[in-house]
C-alpha cells in the first residue's frame, strides 16, 4: 500500500510557488474554511500537482495548522482515499501530486478534521475537474440539480424551467442525446417529468433517467434546441462595492468557440493593493474562478478566460482585494442581442 501511494501521491517542499493554468476555490460544506486548488492542464497518464490552500473566510489569509484527508472519485466511484489523517502547519499543500491515469470526471475531495490542534466535526470540500476532452453525460453541475428540485416543488414556474434548460442545451452544458420532433403531439408536461426532476434532485434516479424526460420535451417541442452560435457576447456594468470602494465601467465576456475572453472597458477602480479579477457565482468570494492580478487601476484590459469556466454559473465579475478580503466592484453578466 505505501508503494502505491509513493506511486500515486508525493508531497514535495520546494521554495518557489509555480504557475498555474486552472484554479478554482469552493467552501467546506460547513463553511468554516475556504479551499483554492491550482492545477496546470492534465494529461492522463502523468502526475499533476495539486496546489492546495486553506484559507479563512473571515480574513482571507492562510489558515494554519490543519488536519486533513484526501480522496479522488471517478465517474463517481471512489479510485483512491481517503488517505490517512494528516497535518499542514503552513495551512496549504504545496506540491500533492497524483496520476490521472486515463480520461473521465475525476472529483478530488478534502476532509477537514482539525484547526488549530482542535478537532472539529469533518467538513469537506469537493473539486469536479474534467480530464480529456470527452466529458460523461454524468457530468451535469449541481446548481441545475437546485433548479430541478425548486420546480419540482413549485418553487419556480413551468417557463422559467423550460427556459433555463433550453439555454443549458444551447451552450452546451446540459447533453442531451439528438431526438426528433413529432408534429401533432399534445404540449402540456406530464406528472411524471416533474416528479422525475423531483427524484433527481434528490438523487434517487440517475441522470440518463432525468434526461430522458427532457428528451421527451424535446420531442414534443416545448423545449426548441437551436444550433448555438458561433459567437456570444455577455456584458454588465460595474456597481461600486460602497461609497468608499468605487468601480465603474463595462465588463464583456466574449465566447468564440473554445474561447473565452473579459474585456474591461472604460474601466477605473480605486488604488488597492493586491487587487485580482474573479469570475464568481455571486458578489461574494465563496465560490469564484481566479482570472489573476488586476492589470492596471484604470484603463482598458483584457484577460484570457480558461474553456472550463461556467458562464452561466460565474456570471459576475468581481474586483477583489486578496489581501484584506473587500470587494472594490463587481459587474453582473447578461446576455448581449439575440
Amino acid at each position: 500500500m505505501n508503494l502505491l501511494f509513493l506511486a500515486a501521491i508525493s508531497l514535495v517542499m520546494v521554495g518557489i510557488m509555480p504557475a498555474f493554468a486552472e484554479s478554482q476555490t469552493h467552501s467546506t460544506d460547513g463553511g468554516t474554511l475556504d479551499v483554492k486548488l491550482d492545477y496546470d492542464e492534465i494529461i492522463p497518464g502523468e502526475l499533476t500537482t495539486l496546489r492546495t490552500d486553506f484559507i479563512n473566510p473571515q480574513t482571507q489569509k492562510t489558515q494554519v495548522h490543519i488536519d486533513w484527508t484526501f480522496s479522488v472519485s471517478k465517474d463517481g466511484e471512489i479510485i483512491w482515499g481517503p488517505t490517512q489523517l494528516s497535518h499542514t502547519s503552513e495551512g496549504f499543500l504545496k506540491n500533492l501530486r497524483y496520476e490521472f491515469e486515463s480520461e473521465g470526471l475525476y472529483t478530488i475531495e478534502f476532509g477537514v478534521e482539525g484547526i488549530l490542534f482542535q478537532p472539529i466535526p469533518q467538513e469537506v470540500v469537493s473539486f469536479d475537474i474534467a480530464v480529456g476532452d470527452v466529458v460523461p453525460s454524468s457530468a451535469i453541475p449541481e446548481w441545475i440539480k437546485n433548479n430541478a428540485g425548486w420546480w419540482a416543488d413549485g418553487t419556480i414556474t413551468d417557463s422559467d424551467f423550460l427556459t433555463g434548460i433550453q439555454y443549458l442545451i444551447q451552450q452546451d452544458i446540459l447533453s442531451v442525446p439528438q431526438t426528433s420532433v413529432t408534429e401533432g403531439q399534445e404540449k402540456e408536461i406530464p406528472d411524471w417529468i416533474k416528479n422525475n426532476a423531483g427524484w433527481w434532485s434528490q438523487g434517487q434516479i440517475s441522470d440518463d433517467d432525468f434526461l430522458n424526460g427532457i428528451q421527451y420535451l424535446i420531442g414534443i417541442g416545448l423545449i426548441t434546441v437551436e444550433q448555438q452560435l458561433q459567437t456570444q457576447t455577455l456584458a454588465g456594468e460595474f456597481e461600486d462595492a460602497d461609497f468608499i470602494h468605487k468601480t465603474s465601467g463595462t465588463a464583456i465576456v466574449t465566447i468564440a468557440g473554445d474561447s473565452k475572453t473579459l474585456d474591461l472597458t472604460n474601466f477605473e477602480t480605486l488604488n488597492g493593493p493586491d487587487l485580482y479579477v474573479y469570475m464568481s457565482a455571486d458578489k461574494s468570494n465563496k465560490d469564484f474562478v481566479e482570472l489573476g492580478r488586476l492589470d492596471k487601476f484604470k484603463g482598458d484590459q483584457s484577460y484570457n478566460m480558461p474553456d472550463s469556466v461556467d458562464i452561466v454559473k460565474y456570471h459576475n465579475v468581481l474586483i477583489w482585494c486578496q489581501a484584506f478580503g473587500v470587494l472594490f466592484g463587481s459587474a453582473e453578466l447578461s446576455v448581449v442581442g439575440n
